[in-house]
C-alpha cells in the first residue's frame, strides 16, 4: 500500500475507516513502519502522532542554498507530534554552517520536539565548516521540550561560534563581555521528564554541550562529552598579532589581564542546570527553572566543567560519572554525587559556588593523567558551605603536594584569582582518603573526618584526624565511545579495505559488534565479506569470514584484554551488477545473557513503599502479579533480575520458571503476569530507566510507550499492569534493591565469609561457613554484573583471569538473606 492511498484512506470517514483500522491490525507487522527517502519526505512525518519512520540509511546535507529555495524553516526539523519514534540508524545530516547565518538574525535550531512521549534514535548530526562560522545571534543542535521525549544514539560533531578559542576569558555572552560572543551549543534539554540517553557530542564551538533549562525531571544518561583544552600561554602568544584578543590586550572579562599558566575549555560545561528559561508542554509556555535532575554514567572530557547542577533545585543526582581534563569536575551546590571520578590536571575535581550551598554528599576518585599538569589554582578541591558529608579517594600513591584540598578561604581558580576571599566552612565530614594535603583555612570550623594527607588545620572547632586507613583504590574506566558508528559504502567490481579508528571501550565488559550486509546481482561463490577486529593494535582476530551476510557478533570479556578496539572490513565482488551494501555499522556496550548475569531484587512501589510486587505463591502461566504487604524475605517477592544486555532485564519469580510477561503488545491497563521464561520473549524484556533516589521505571521493550504500573497508592491484592509511560508518575516508579535483610557488617556469625587472595590475577577464593548456599555477583565500577555465579558450603574457588585490571563490588547473598560487599582488585 503506497503512501498516497494511505493519505486518502486516512482522511476518508465512516464505513471506510473502520476497514482501513481493521486491515492495518490485521497487517500491524507489514505496516509497522514507514521508510522514507529523502529529508523532503521526512518532514511530512514530523507533526504526525503515533508515527513510526525511519530514514533510509545514508549521508543527507542541509546547505544554506537549500534554506534560500525555501527547503527548511526554523527550526530545521520541528518534532511537534506525539507518542511516534523516528529511527535515523545509519543516517549522516551534515549541516553546512553556513546555513546559520542563513536565517537572519534570530537563533537557529537544528532540531526541536515539541510534542509528548516521542523516541528519535542513532542519527549522526555533522556541522560541515569552519570552527569559526558562526550565527548571526545563537545556534543550537537539538531544543527538547514537550514531555517524555527520549532521544537516544546520537552523535554529534558541533561547529560554528565565534569568538572561538579562548573559552569564557572573554565573556560568556551576556552585558559583562569583552568581546561579543555568537554562542552555538550542542543539546538544550527543557520540557517535563525528557531523557538523553547514550549520545555522543564531539564540541568544537563556543558554547554548552548538553544544558537544562525550565526541565523538570530531566535524566542524562550514558553520554559522552568531548571538548578541547587550550593553555593561556598559547593564547598569550598572540600578542602583537592583530588577533580580537590582542585587540583588547589580553583584558579578561574579570578586570584583569589574561594570566598564563593556566589551561581553559574552548567550551563551556558538559553537563550545566540552570535556573531560569522557558519551554513549551502541549502548547503552552512555561517560564522556571530546572528541578530534579538526574546524571547517570556519563563522561566528560576537556569542558569547562563536568557537571555543574548548582543552580537547580529539588533532588539531584549524579551517579558513575567521569570528568577528564576540564577545568572543574563537579559543582551542584547540593544533593547527591556517587561513584563518580575526575582528575585534577587543569583545575579541581570538585567545587561548591556559594557559601549558602548545602547538604552536598560527594564519593569521588582521583585519576590519574599523563602530560603537563595546567592546575594554576593549585586546587585538588574547593569545599565552602555547610552540612556537606564528603569522601575523596585516589588511584595516585605518590600524588602532587602542591595541590590541595582546600576547605573554606579563598579560591584561586582564573575568574576569581584576584578576588580577596573569606569563604565560610562549617559542618562539614571530609574524608581524604587521598595522599593530597589537606588545608583547613581559618574560615573553616566545627569539621569532623580524617586525612590520609597532611593536615593544615588554621580554623577553629575542627576534629579531623589522621587516618591509617590509606591504601590507594584502582581507578574506575576513564571514558568510553559507545555506541559508536560510522560510515556507511557500497562495494561494487572491486575491492574495498575498511579500518574504523581505534574506539574506546575501557567501560565496556563486552562488545556488540553489528552491521547490515546486503548482496544484490548475481553474486559469486568467489565474492566474500571478511570482518575483523584488533585490540589495542595487536594481533588480528577473526568474526566473520568469507560471508555474504552478517549475524551480530558480541565480544566477550575474555577476549578484552585492552582498552580500545579497531574494526577491519574486507569486501570483494567480481563483476559490474554485484554490489555490496553495508551499513549500520555500530559498536555498543553489551553483557553476557542469562543466569550468569542475574542477581536476586525486591521491587517496592516508590509512592507506596509498605507494598511491593508479590507473584502469588508458586508460579503458572498467566498467574497474576499484584501488590502485597511488602517483605524481602517472602519469596513471593523476590526475582531474579536476569541482565538481557543494551539496559533491558527480565523478572524470573525466585525459584520458580516463571517471569513477569506484559502479553503482546502494550495498552494502558493492559494485564501483566507470569508466563514461561523464555529468553528472546521481548514481553518479558524491561528496560530500566533511573529516576532517580533508588528508583527506577520499567518499560515494555516491545511496547516503548507503555511502562509497569502499580496503581494509585497501595493496597493487598492491587493490581499491576501497563500504563502509558509518564516518568512524572511515581505510579510507575520502583525502588529496586538487591535482597537482603541485613548489612553487609551486620551479617550473622554463622555466614562467616573470607574472600582471598585481594588482590588477585586469576584465582579467588571465597570461604562460606554455615550456609549451605550463596549467589556471587562481580560487578564492574560501572555497575554492571558482570559474573554471577552459585557457591556452597566450604571453599569455593573461582576463576577471574578473565576480567580487566580495575576495582570491582563482590556481593554475596547467603541462603540466610544476609548479604556481605566487598571491594576486589583485579592485578
Amino acid at each position: 500500500m503506497n503512501s498516497q492511498l494511505l493519505y486518502h484512506l486516512k482522511t476518508r470517514t465512516g464505513f471506510g475507516l473502520l476497514i482501513l483500522t481493521v486491515f492495518l491490525l490485521a497487517n500491524k507487522s507489514v505496516y509497522s513502519q514507514t521508510t522514507v527517502n529523502s529529508l523532503s519526505a521526512l518532514l511530512p512525518y514530523l507533526n504526525d502522532n503515533n508515527a513510526n519512520v525511519k530514514l533510509a540509511p545514508g549521508t543527507y546535507n542541509v546547505t544554506a542554498a537549500d534554506i534560500s529555495a525555501g527547503k527548511f524553516s526554523n527550526p530545521i526539523f520541528l518534532f511537534e507530534g506525539s507518542n511516534s519514534t523516528y529511527d535515523f540508524t545509519g543516517v549522516t545530516i551534515n549541516f553546512d554552517t553556513a546555513i546559520f547565518k542563513s536565517f537572519g538574525r534570530v537563533d537557529v535550531k537544528e532540531i526541536q520536539v515539541l510534542g509528548n512521549n516521542n523516541v528519535l534514535k542513532n542519527l549522526k548530526m555533522v556541522d560541515n565548516g569552519s570552527v569559526t562560522d558562526n550565527p548571526s545571534k545563537t545556534a543550537l543542535g537539538i531544543a527538547l521540550d514537550g514531555s517524555g521525549n527520549r532521544i537516544e544514539g546520537f552523535h554529534m560533531t558541533v561547529k560554528g561560534s565565534w569568538p572561538y578559542g579562548y573559552g569564557d576569558a572573554f565573556g560568556k555572552g551576556g552585558s559583562n563581555t569583552i568581546i561579543y560572543h555568537y554562542k552555538h551549543s550542542a543539546i538544550l534539554v527543557r520540557g517535563e521528564s525528557n531523557h538523553l540517553k547514550n549520545c555522543t557530542v564531539i564540541h568544537r564551538s563556543y558554547g554548552h554541550a548538553i544544558f537544562m533549562q525550565a526541565a523538570n525531571n530531566p535524566l542524562i544518561e550514558g553520554c559522552y562529552v568531548e571538548g578541547e583544552m587550550r593553555s593561556t600561554d598559547d593564547m598569550l602568544l598572540e600578542e602583537g598579532t592583530g588577533t580580537r584578543a590582542d585587540d583588547v590586550n589580553f583584558m579578561t572579562t574579570w578586570g584583569y589581564r589574561l594570566p598564563a599558566g593556566y589551561m581553559m575549555s574552548t567550551g563551556e560545561e558538559g553537563i550545566r542546570a540552570y535556573n531560569g528559561g522557558e519551554t513549551f508542554i502541549n502548547g503552552v509556555r512555561y517560564e522556571r527553572g530546572t528541578s530534579n535532575p538526574t546524571i547517570l554514567n556519563c563522561t566528560i572530557k576537556n569542558m569547562r566543567a563536568g557537571v555543574t547542577l548548582t543552580h537547580a533545585t529539588g533532588t539531584k543526582y549524579v551517579e558513575g560519572c567521569v570528568a577528564i581534563g576540564c577545568e572543574r569536575g563537579y559543582a551542584i551546590g547540593s544533593g547527591d554525587i556517587v561513584n563518580c571520578s575526575a582528575d585534577a590536571q587543569y583545575g579541581p575535581i570538585f567545587g561548591v559556588d556559594y557559601e549558602n550551598d548545602r547538604n552536598i554528599t560527594a564519593d569521588i576518585t582521583v585519576l590519574p593523567y599523563s602530560g603537563q599538569s595546567y592546575n594554576g589554582s593549585k586546587h585538588l578541591a574547593i569545599v565552602i558551605g555547610s552540612g556537606h558529608d564528603l569522601t575523596f579517594k585516589s588511584t595516585i600513591d605518590n600524588p602532587d603536594q602542591s595541590l590541595k584540598l582546600n576547605v573554606g578561604g579563598d579560591n584561586t581558580t582564573i575568574g576569581l584569582r584576584s578576588n580577596d576571599e573569606n569563604y565560610t566552612a562549617s559542618n562539614i565530614n571530609i574524608n581524604n582518603l587521598t595522599k593530597y594535603p589537606l588545608v583547613l583555612a581559618s574560615e573553616s570550623s566545627d569539621l569532623t573526618g580524617e586525612s590520609c594527607g597532611t593536615i593544615t588545620n588554621n580554623g577553629s572547632d575542627n576534629d579531623v584526624s589522621t587516618s591509617t586507613d590509606c591504601n590507594t583504590v584502582t581507578p574506575p574506566p576513564t571514558g568510553c565511545s559507545l555506541p559508536w558508528t560510522d560510515t556507511n559504502f557500497t562495494v561494487t567490481n572491486q575491492t574495498v579495505n575498511y579500518s574504523s579508528e581505534a574506539i574506546d571501550i575501557s567501560c565496556a565488559s563486552a562488545v556488540t559488534v553489528s552491521m547490515d550486509i546486503k548482496g544484490e546481482g548475481n553474486m559469486e561463490s568467489a565474492d566474500y565479506i571478511n570482518v575483523y577486529y584488533k585490540i589495542d593494535g595487536g594481533t588480528l582476530r577473526t568474526i566473520s569470514e568469507n560471508t555474504d551476510s552478517f549475524a551480530s557478533k558480541t565480544i566477550s570479556v575474555a577476549d578484552l584484554e585492552g582498552d580500545n578496539i579497531e574494526l577491519i572490513i574486507q569486501a570483494y565482488t567480481s563483476y559490474a551488477d554485484e554490489t555490496y551494501s553495508i551499513s549500520n555499522i555500530k559498536i555498543s556496550e553489551s553483557s553476557t545473557t542469562g543466569s550468569e548475569t542475574s542477581t536476586i531484587v525486591h521491587m517496592k512501589k516508590r509512592n507506596a513503599s509498605t507494598f511491593a510486587i508479590d507473584g502469588n505463591h508458586g508460579g503458572a502461566d498467566a498467574q497474576n502479579i499484584y501488590l502485597w504487604s511488602q517483605n524481602s524475605t517472602n519469596k513471593n517477592q523476590q526475582w531474579i533480575e536476569i541482565d538481557r544486555g543494551n539496559g533491558y532485564y527480565s523478572y524470573q519469580k525466585q525459584d520458580t520458571n516463571y517471569c513477569i510477561d506484559g502479553n503482546n503488545g502494550g495498552a494502558s491497563g493492559q494485564n501483566v503476569y507470569l508466563w514461561t521464561c523464555q529468553n528472546n520473549n521481548q514481553n518479558q524484556h524491561w528496560e530500566k530507566v533511573s529516576m532517580g533516589s533508588g528508583a527506577y521505571k520499567l518499560i515494555k521493550r516491545n511496547a516503548s510507550g507503555y511502562a509497569l504500573n502499580g496503581g494509585s497508592g497501595g493496597a493487598n491484592g492491587q493490581n499491576v499492569n501497563l500504563y502509558s509511560s509518564s516518568s512524572s508518575s511515581q505510579n510507575l516508579h520502583w525502588i529496586i534493591t538487591p535482597v537482603s535483610t541485613t548489612k553487609s557488617n551486620d551479617l550473622s556469625s554463622k555466614d562467616q565469609i573470607d574472600m582471598y587472595p585481594n588482590p588477585t590475577s586469576d584465582i579467588l577464593n571465597i570461604s562460606l561457613g554455615g550456609s549451605e548456599q550463596a549467589q556471587v555477583s562481580i560487578i564492574n565500577m560501572t555497575g554492571q554484573v558482570i559474573k554471577t555465579i552459585s557457591i556452597t558450603e566450604g571453599t569455593n574457588s573461582i576463576n577471574v583471569s578473565q576480567l580487566a585490571t580495575g576495582l570491582y563490588t563482590v556481593k554475596i547473598f547467603s541462603q540466610t538473606n544476609s548479604t556481605s560487599i566487598k571491594r576486589l582488585i583485579i592485578q
